[in-house]
């Protein structure tokens, strides 16, 4: 028999490791879009679908928790966070070359992580984690090294804060996530996402348009669902997981990525991806081995 502690570490991997898939496919919806729809803008219509979709999901299952004052500040600074992540992933993407750009957006990400995890909520920085962090970023650097060009050391910076952004965007809700339903932190998160995104969009004089049934807006409806799921798979992910070892977990998408790129688009895996790539497996299995080891030693000890 498995422990609880065991089931939720699995629960967390899994929910994580789906939403590594899935996140990696959002390249499809994203070619479909290409620049047919503002970048701003398509954030702020899809942040208004998923509002609706989470609302409907809230009521029909009076799944709602009154918000203490505190709880909220937390909820607001992730919507904010988010949005603001998103902005500057967008500008560093338009300006660094995309190796460049995924290179320190995961790094910043994985970083994030583990400092919000260590000052945050308090987590132990084990031989294991340090190990797995520093595999992650030596399996980056392969993966990723031979397209670094730092043009800009301006938007290199900008490209480090996304992946910050996104870092605090993924574990700050577990300071509330035991506390509310997934469903009605999504729904709130995006209540808020959506004047910051539409607002944003106006401040850069972005041109509004029509929804239309035409393939970008359907690509736009398209990843608007894929983020709904993930959404909640985020929440559950976290809310089991410490948020250092989730945020390298999360490092799954870039091999999801690779595999994608072979299987869809016919783009080679080099040697250095193959390598990368193990090195960023070997970091997420690492901290999981010790930890299920951890839980099967202390059940023994019990039972003796």
């Amino acid at each position: 028999m498995r422990s609880r502690q065991e089931k939720h570490q699995i629960i967390g991997v899994g929910s994580l490791l789906f939403t590594s898939l899935l996140y990696s496919s959002a390249i499809f919806f994203s070619r479909i879009m290409g620049s047919n729809i503002p970048v701003f803008f398509q954030l702020g219509t899809r942040n208004i679908l998923m509002t609706l979709v989470f609302g409907a999901c809230v009521f029909i299952t009076k799944n709602w928790k009154t918000i203490s004052r505190s709880d909220f500040g937390w909820i607001a600074i992730r919507s904010f966070i988010g949005v603001f992540g998103f902005v500057f992933y967008f500008q560093s993407l338009n300006t660094l070359s995309v190796g460049t750009t995924y290179l320190t957006l995961y790094a910043g990400s994985v970083m994030g992580g583990f400092f919000l995890g260590k000052t945050l909520f308090g987590e132990k920085m084990t031989k294991e984690k340090i190990v797995s962090l520093l595999f992650a970023i030596v399996g980056l650097v392969i993966i990723y090294g031979n397209s670094v060009e730092i043009t800009s050391f301006r938007y290199f910076i900008v490209a480090f804060f996304a992946g910050i952004f996104g870092g605090i965007w993924n574990v700050i809700v577990k300071k509330v996530s035991n506390t509310y339903s997934a469903l009605q932190l999504n729904f709130v998160d995006c209540v808020l996402a959506v004047p910051f995104s539409l607002g944003i969009s106006l401040l850069f004089s972005e041109k509004w348009q029509v929804p239309t049934f035409t393939d970008p807006w359907i690509a736009n409806v398209g990843l608007g669902f894929m983020y709904i799921i993930t959404g909640q798979l985020i929440i559950y992910g976290f809310r089991f997981l410490e948020a250092s070892v989730g945020s390298i977990v999360l490092l799954a998408e870039i091999l999801f990525a690779i595999l994608y790129g072979y299987y869809f688009f016919n783009e080679i895996i080099t040697p250095p991806m193959i390598i990368g790539g193990l090195l960023i497996v070997v970091a997420i299995i690492l901290p999981e081995v010790h930890s299920f080891a951890f839980v099967y030693n202390k059940e023994r000890k019990h039972v003796s």
